[in-house]
Protein backbone atom coordinates (compact mmCIF):
# COMPACT_ATOMS: atom_id res chain seq x y z
CA UNK A 1 0.00 0.00 0.00
CA UNK A 2 1.60 3.16 -1.29
CA UNK A 3 2.50 5.61 1.54
CA UNK A 4 2.78 9.22 0.37
CA UNK A 5 4.69 11.64 3.61
CA UNK A 6 4.14 15.55 3.55
CA UNK A 7 3.00 17.94 5.41
CA UNK A 8 -1.03 19.43 6.50
CA UNK A 9 -1.03 22.86 6.99
CA UNK A 10 -4.46 24.79 8.46
CA UNK A 11 -4.87 27.17 11.40
CA UNK A 12 -3.46 24.71 14.05
CA UNK A 13 -0.04 25.30 12.20
CA UNK A 14 1.93 22.82 9.89
CA UNK A 15 2.52 19.19 11.02
CA UNK A 16 3.80 15.93 9.41
CA UNK A 17 1.82 13.59 8.20
CA UNK A 18 1.46 10.10 6.29
CA UNK A 19 -1.30 9.37 4.02
CA UNK A 20 -2.34 5.54 3.44
CA UNK A 21 -3.56 4.96 -0.23
CA UNK A 22 -5.25 1.00 -1.25
CA UNK A 23 -6.58 3.05 -4.89
CA UNK A 24 -10.07 2.73 -2.91
CA UNK A 25 -9.56 5.36 -0.32
CA UNK A 26 -7.12 7.60 1.15
CA UNK A 27 -6.32 7.73 5.11
CA UNK A 28 -4.53 9.75 7.52
CA UNK A 29 -4.21 10.43 11.09
CA UNK A 30 -4.13 13.91 11.65
CA UNK A 31 -4.03 15.22 16.09
CA UNK A 32 -5.03 12.00 16.93
CA UNK A 33 -7.95 12.13 14.49
CA UNK A 34 -8.40 9.51 11.49
CA UNK A 35 -9.94 10.70 8.10
CA UNK A 36 -10.45 8.91 5.55
CA UNK A 37 -11.74 9.48 1.78
CA UNK A 38 -12.08 8.09 -1.81
CA UNK A 39 -10.35 12.03 -3.10
CA UNK A 40 -7.82 13.72 -1.39
CA UNK A 41 -10.55 17.13 -1.12
CA UNK A 42 -12.72 14.93 0.42
CA UNK A 43 -11.38 13.56 3.76
CA UNK A 44 -14.03 12.82 6.24
CA UNK A 45 -14.07 12.23 9.85
CA UNK A 46 -14.24 8.49 10.69
CA UNK A 47 -14.87 8.22 14.22
CA UNK A 48 -18.32 9.45 14.73
CA UNK A 49 -18.06 9.76 18.51
CA UNK A 50 -14.93 11.91 18.30
CA UNK A 51 -17.10 14.88 16.61
CA UNK A 52 -17.44 16.92 18.95
CA UNK A 53 -13.43 17.23 19.94
CA UNK A 54 -12.76 17.30 16.19
CA UNK A 55 -15.50 20.47 15.15
CA UNK A 56 -13.60 22.38 17.82
CA UNK A 57 -9.72 21.38 17.15
CA UNK A 58 -10.62 21.56 12.70
CA UNK A 59 -12.30 23.40 10.03
CA UNK A 60 -15.28 20.79 8.90
CA UNK A 61 -18.33 20.81 6.98
CA UNK A 62 -21.12 18.78 6.46
CA UNK A 63 -21.17 17.03 3.36
CA UNK A 64 -24.60 14.98 2.91
CA UNK A 65 -24.66 11.26 2.21
CA UNK A 66 -26.14 8.34 2.00
CA UNK A 67 -24.80 5.40 3.95
CA UNK A 68 -25.73 2.21 5.93
CA UNK A 69 -24.38 -0.69 7.45
CA UNK A 70 -26.49 -3.78 6.96
CA UNK A 71 -24.26 -5.69 10.03
CA UNK A 72 -24.92 -3.22 12.39
CA UNK A 73 -28.07 -1.49 11.03
CA UNK A 74 -26.60 2.02 11.44
CA UNK A 75 -27.35 4.97 8.95
CA UNK A 76 -25.87 8.36 8.97
CA UNK A 77 -27.12 11.51 6.19
CA UNK A 78 -23.87 13.29 6.29
CA UNK A 79 -20.43 13.02 7.03
CA UNK A 80 -17.78 15.86 8.37
CA UNK A 81 -15.08 16.43 5.76
CA UNK A 82 -11.68 18.82 6.20
CA UNK A 83 -11.48 21.86 4.50
CA UNK A 84 -9.42 25.24 4.87
CA UNK A 85 -5.97 23.28 4.40
CA UNK A 86 -3.14 22.96 2.30
CA UNK A 87 -1.58 19.58 1.72
CA UNK A 88 2.16 19.02 0.54
CA UNK A 89 2.59 15.51 -0.69
CA UNK A 90 5.42 13.63 -2.11
CA UNK A 91 4.12 10.87 -4.89
CA UNK A 92 6.14 8.67 -7.15
CA UNK A 93 4.99 8.01 -10.35
CA UNK A 94 6.59 6.74 -13.41
CA UNK A 95 6.51 8.32 -17.09
CA UNK A 96 7.63 6.24 -20.03
CA UNK A 97 9.75 7.78 -23.10
CA UNK A 98 7.38 7.76 -26.31
CA UNK A 99 10.60 6.80 -28.61
CA UNK A 100 12.30 4.48 -26.60
CA UNK A 101 9.88 2.75 -24.32
CA UNK A 102 11.89 3.23 -21.22
CA UNK A 103 10.31 3.76 -17.58
CA UNK A 104 11.39 6.55 -15.51
CA UNK A 105 10.32 6.74 -11.95
CA UNK A 106 9.64 10.52 -10.98
CA UNK A 107 8.57 12.07 -7.58
CA UNK A 108 5.60 14.79 -8.04
CA UNK A 109 5.55 17.53 -5.74
CA UNK A 110 1.84 17.76 -5.02
CA UNK A 111 0.02 20.58 -3.31
CA UNK A 112 -3.71 20.83 -2.59
CA UNK A 113 -5.31 23.98 -1.43
CA UNK A 114 -9.02 23.79 -0.05
CA UNK A 115 -10.88 26.67 0.90
CA UNK A 116 -14.42 27.36 1.55
CA UNK A 117 -14.95 28.84 -2.42
CA UNK A 118 -11.56 28.02 -3.56
CA UNK A 119 -9.51 24.72 -4.57
CA UNK A 120 -5.97 24.55 -6.54
CA UNK A 121 -4.23 21.89 -7.07
CA UNK A 122 -0.43 22.27 -8.18
CA UNK A 123 2.05 19.67 -9.30
CA UNK A 124 5.27 19.70 -10.33
CA UNK A 125 8.42 17.38 -11.02
CA UNK A 126 11.81 17.20 -12.47
CA UNK A 127 12.63 14.84 -15.06
CA UNK A 128 16.14 14.21 -17.11
CA UNK A 129 17.22 17.59 -16.11
CA UNK A 130 13.36 19.12 -17.38
CA UNK A 131 11.42 20.83 -14.52
CA UNK A 132 7.40 20.37 -15.39
CA UNK A 133 4.85 22.03 -13.44
CA UNK A 134 0.77 22.49 -13.73
CA UNK A 135 -1.72 24.22 -11.82
CA UNK A 136 -6.06 23.41 -11.50
CA UNK A 137 -8.52 23.11 -9.56
CA UNK A 138 -9.14 19.25 -11.40
CA UNK A 139 -6.44 16.84 -11.64
CA UNK A 140 -7.98 15.94 -15.15
CA UNK A 141 -6.76 19.63 -16.00
CA UNK A 142 -3.43 19.33 -14.17
CA UNK A 143 -2.16 16.06 -16.21
CA UNK A 144 -3.52 17.36 -19.14
CA UNK A 145 -1.41 20.57 -18.93
CA UNK A 146 1.42 18.57 -18.03
CA UNK A 147 1.09 15.67 -20.94
CA UNK A 148 1.04 18.80 -23.19
CA UNK A 149 4.26 20.18 -21.95
CA UNK A 150 5.75 16.74 -22.94
CA UNK A 151 5.52 17.47 -26.62
CA UNK A 152 4.55 14.01 -27.12
CA UNK A 153 7.99 12.75 -25.95
CA UNK A 154 6.35 11.43 -22.35
CA UNK A 155 3.18 9.22 -21.44
CA UNK A 156 2.25 8.69 -17.80
CA UNK A 157 2.10 5.18 -16.54
CA UNK A 158 -0.95 5.01 -14.81
CA UNK A 159 -4.91 5.20 -15.75
CA UNK A 160 -4.95 8.98 -16.72
CA UNK A 161 -2.07 7.42 -19.29
CA UNK A 162 -3.56 4.28 -20.00
CA UNK A 163 -5.63 3.86 -23.60
CA UNK A 164 -8.39 1.94 -21.50
CA UNK A 165 -8.96 4.82 -19.07
CA UNK A 166 -11.64 7.69 -20.01
CA UNK A 167 -13.79 10.52 -17.95
CA UNK A 168 -17.40 10.32 -17.53
CA UNK A 169 -19.80 12.58 -19.88
CA UNK A 170 -21.04 13.60 -16.30
CA UNK A 171 -18.23 15.44 -15.07
CA UNK A 172 -16.08 14.41 -12.02
CA UNK A 173 -14.74 15.19 -8.75
CA UNK A 174 -11.26 16.46 -8.12
CA UNK A 175 -9.77 13.24 -8.95
CA UNK A 176 -10.66 9.32 -8.98
CA UNK A 177 -13.08 9.28 -11.26
CA UNK A 178 -11.21 7.50 -14.23
CA UNK A 179 -13.92 4.38 -16.00
CA UNK A 180 -11.87 1.77 -17.41
CA UNK A 181 -13.14 0.46 -19.91
CA UNK A 182 -10.39 -3.27 -20.50
CA UNK A 183 -13.46 -5.52 -20.52
CA UNK A 184 -14.52 -4.63 -23.67
CA UNK A 185 -10.95 -3.27 -25.38
CA UNK A 186 -11.66 -2.94 -28.93
CA UNK A 187 -15.25 -1.64 -28.98
CA UNK A 188 -14.10 1.44 -26.47
CA UNK A 189 -10.96 1.90 -29.08
CA UNK A 190 -13.44 2.00 -31.81
CA UNK A 191 -15.38 4.87 -30.39
CA UNK A 192 -14.91 8.02 -32.07
CA UNK A 193 -16.66 10.61 -30.78
CA UNK A 194 -19.02 11.28 -26.93
CA UNK A 195 -22.50 9.39 -28.96
CA UNK A 196 -20.43 6.24 -29.97
CA UNK A 197 -18.54 6.36 -26.21
CA UNK A 198 -22.17 6.86 -24.78
CA UNK A 199 -23.30 3.50 -26.14
CA UNK A 200 -20.59 1.29 -24.90
CA UNK A 201 -21.39 -1.44 -22.04
CA UNK A 202 -20.42 -0.88 -18.55
CA UNK A 203 -16.88 -0.22 -17.51
CA UNK A 204 -14.95 -2.47 -15.67
CA UNK A 205 -14.55 -0.28 -13.09
CA UNK A 206 -13.63 3.39 -11.91
CA UNK A 207 -10.12 3.92 -10.70
CA UNK A 208 -7.87 6.57 -9.33
CA UNK A 209 -5.84 8.42 -12.20
CA UNK A 210 -2.70 7.20 -9.64
CA UNK A 211 -3.93 3.75 -9.92
CA UNK A 212 -1.93 1.31 -13.29
CA UNK A 213 -2.87 -2.12 -13.14
CA UNK A 214 -0.87 -4.76 -15.39
CA UNK A 215 -3.53 -3.88 -18.53
CA UNK A 216 -2.11 -0.66 -18.69
CA UNK A 217 -1.51 0.43 -23.01
CA UNK A 218 0.05 3.35 -23.61
CA UNK A 219 -2.44 5.68 -24.75
CA UNK A 220 -1.54 6.88 -28.39
CA UNK A 221 -5.23 7.50 -29.88
CA UNK A 222 -7.78 9.65 -29.43
CA UNK A 223 -10.55 7.48 -28.41
CA UNK A 224 -13.80 8.12 -26.08
CA UNK A 225 -14.61 11.00 -24.90
CA UNK A 226 -11.22 12.77 -23.67
CA UNK A 227 -9.68 15.34 -25.84
CA UNK A 228 -6.87 15.07 -28.53
CA UNK A 229 -3.55 13.17 -27.78
CA UNK A 230 -0.27 15.27 -27.66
Amino acid sequence: MPTYKGTFTDKNGTRNIEILNDFEDFSVMIDGFQFSGYDLDGLALVDESSEEKALDHFDLRKISIHYSDPSTEQSRSYALELYNYQLKLQIPQIIIEVSTKKEFEIMMDFQLELRERFEEAIISFQTNGEHFEAKSSLLEMVLDDLQYQFKGRYRFKNCYGCLYGDYSVYGQGFMGSILCFKNQKEAYVSTQNKDEYMQLEMHDSQQQELYCCDEYEIRDKSVGCRGTVI
